[in-house]
């Protein structure tokens, strides 16, 4: 909670959007820009201008030189298309309505070299975007194109962490990495146009206890720099200017939210958890970074049921060595005390990890060169990051999950390049314990045929946040159809039901790892249908134990077996609050939006 004073002659604006993170926060204003790569909004000293000039000329520069390049590599060849659209990017890249633009933002707004390009080509970008020429659609392509190499040498880190602790933090968009950057600041809370609950960044959010609201309609040119906000991360109302009244009355429920975290802290964890019936649950930890392991270890976590691998490439250029790997992969098995730890491989696109290369190819990343299929066809990384993975195998009880799968090939490939590494490794001495293999269940091919892929490998971990997206054909990140993200849709339950029974057949286990698992809404669901195994967030632990722990099996499965049979979403939906309300009153601490 920050100390930002109110202004009682401003007049205070609500606005209303989602709550995506729970908590309270109270700050000032700071904006970021950018997409893949964010930028906050610092003020630069009048005095300091020229410098930033100077750099954005050295970026100019940076940038003709690279066209350039490419240009004399395609002169040789018979590349006419590509050397039109070089030659084109040039002469824009020299346009002075372009350049020009971003010089006078920097010297007369007196912000940094970043966010005048940024700002200055977005605009330029939607301007040709919105016409229907075909031609100037392609120029759009060539501004967002000449935007990412002016920023290629940007010092991204550095810059946020200028970012004042205990500020609210908007932009259109947060993305995983700049979100981890800026806990490490102390933010105190996030406001966005786009995301939604099961988006990687509020996944996060929660798990880092930073109150976030998203879906706040041209929040980024409404909310100004430096304004006092208010971010409710219980109603989704955000409050900029507020109120003394306001302001007070947010003061003091921050007070008891701090006091339920205090008991929280104090919260003694259950060394077997268990329904009332005698149905025992195993309990695990969705990580996100190493260090938030004994947390959840002494809220009662039992091991790890998924560390999200690609979160340790927290810089922007994905480039992590096998040393380092081997380095984090073995202090997380050493803090683990010999519990279960699954390890699921870098699942990033290639947006995200090499921002702007691939913007023209990768327009829907959920359903492009991500996960499994990235290793397939670039197999280095994967081969260090296994290697990496059976090097630390030795200290503890190590399961490796390979995400995205969709086809038992893609299981066959990742066995082979395992026992291919592990030959290799005892060759030169290296102690080896072999890993249980595991795949993630997200996508519908993989659900389907998950009898098949139980044979190949020793254990499921059913990821239900991509599993809805991709079974509804309903983007998760996307806060215009978020109601259409409806988690108890029959079909969604029918699917889960299968994979479990699949399971047990096979007597194979079955982690499930998505954010159903983590809410006392929907774990005695996933109970009803045959779960025994629910990894979560940290912070969601304690509830979900004293939820568990006050219902029995049988009224599980006969709210389950309910849904199964409805026809639609809302049928399901009403349903289940009916039963809450006869028969679970007692755990009526869900959340409703979730």
């Amino acid at each position: 909670m920050g100390n930002a004073a109110v202004k009682s002659k401003q007049t205070e604006i609500r606005m209303r959007g989602r709550a995506v993170s729970r908590g309270v926060a109270i700050g000032k204003i700071t904006q970021l820009i950018g997409t893949r790569i964010q930028f906050p909004r610092t003020p630069i000293n009048p005095l300091k201008v020229s410098d930033e000039l100077k750099r954005f000329e050295r970026a100019i520069s940076m940038a003709r030189m690279q066209l350039n390049a490419l240009l004399k590599k395609r002169a040789s060849k018979s590349h006419t298309s590509q050397k039109e659209i070089i030659e084109a990017q040039l002469l824009m890249l020299d346009d002075p309505s372009l350049s020009g633009e971003i010089a006078r933002s920097i010297a007369e707004e007196h912000v940094s070299f970043e966010w005048a390009v940024v700002s200055v080509t977005e605009r330029f970008r939607r301007q040709f975007e919105k016409n229907s020429n075909g031609v100037f659609h392609e120029r759009a392509l060539d501004v967002q194109d000449i935007c990412n190499k002016l920023l290629s040498t940007s010092q991204t880190l550095s810059q946020l962490q200028s970012i004042p602790k205990d500020s609210i933090v908007v932009a259109r968009e947060i993305t995983p990495a700049t979100l981890i950057e800026l806990s490490r600041n102390g933010i105190a809370g996030v406001i966005t146009e786009r995301g939604g609950w099961t988006s990687h960044a509020f996944i996060l959010a929660r798990e880092l206890g930073i109150a976030s609201v998203t879906g706040i309609k041209n929040a980024s040119r409404l909310l100004r720099q430096g304004s006092t906000a208010i971010v409710d991360g219980f109603s989704g109302t955000v409050f900029v200017s507020p109120s003394a009244l306001t302001f007070k009355s947010y003061t003091n429920s921050g007070k008891r939210i701090s006091e339920t975290k205090n008991k929280q802290s104090r919260f003694q964890p259950r060394k077997s958890l268990v329904t009332l019936d005698g149905l025992e649950i195993r309990i695990r930890v969705n990580l996100d970074r190493i260090e938030n392991y004994e947390r959840a270890r002494k809220f009662g976590a039992h091991g790890v049921g998924l560390f999200r691998s690609e979160l340790l490439l927290e810089s922007q250029d994905c480039n992590i060595s096998e040393k380092e790997q081997t380095q984090k992969f073995t202090e997380l098995m050493k803090s683990s005390d010999g519990q279960p730890v699954n390890i699921r491989t870098f699942d990033f696109d290639l947006n995200t990890c090499l921002p702007g290369v691939h913007d023209d190819l990768e327009r829907n990343p959920a359903l492009g060169l991500r996960g499994i299929r990235w290793n397939i066809l670039d197999q280095k990384p994967f081969r260090e990051q296994i290697s990496a993975l059976l090097r630390s195998s030795s200290f503890g009880d190590l399961g490796i999950v390979i995400p995205m799968v969709s086809d038992l090939r893609e299981i066959l490939f990742a066995k082979e390049i395992i026992q291919r590494e592990t030959r290799r490794l005892k060759k030169r001495g290296v102690k080896v314990k072999e890993p249980r293999l595991g795949a993630m269940i997200e996508v519908p091919s993989a659900a389907i045929l998950c009898d098949v892929i139980l044979q190949e490998v020793d254990f499921l971990c059913l990821g239900t946040n991509d599993l809805v997206q991709y079974l509804l054909a309903v983007d998760r990140d996307n806060e215009s159809v978020a109601n259409f993200f409806r988690t108890i849709h029959p079909a969604v339950l029918k699917v889960l039901k299968n994979i479990f029974v699949a399971a047990e057949a096979r007597n194979k286990p079955v982690t499930v790892c998505g954010e159903m698992a983590g809410s006392t809404f929907y774990s005695p669901i996933l109970i009803g249908l045959g779960a025994t195994d629910l990894s979560m967030n940290s912070r969601s632990i304690p509830k979900v134990q004293e939820a568990i722990s006050n219902i029995a099996l049988d009224e599980a499965r006969e709210i389950a077996e309910q849904l199964l049979n409805c026809s639609s979403a809302d049928e399901s939906e009403k349903r289940l609050q009916e039963f809450l309300k006869k028969r679970w009153r007692h755990i009526t601490g869900y959340e409703l939006s979730s």
